[in-house]
């Protein structure tokens, strides 16, 4: 499976956990796009107005939970 440059960059500098929540709530925002672009081409612009909004608040929070996620610095080698 491919893993966004996203999902890659927070593995390194996230604790355990915050990891999964962030690289879920990243796969689900993409997963949603992709449904998104269904709608755009089929036209379908009552769902993509609906759709649209649940991608903002979903990006929204996770912007907010990256936030409040201290990183952990990274060792010197």
């Amino acid at each position: 499976m491919r893993q966004s440059h996203f999902d890659k960059g927070f593995k390194r500098k996230r604790p355990g956990a915050a990891n999964e929540t962030i690289s879920t709530d990243i796969k689900n925002l993409e997963d949603s796009l992709k449904e998104l672009q269904v709608q755009i081409d089929r036209e379908d612009y009552l769902t993509i107005a609906f759709k649209a909004g649940e991608i903002r608040s979903k990006a929204s929070e996770l912007s907010t939970l990256l936030k409040q996620t201290p990183a952990i610095p990274e060792k010197k080698k």
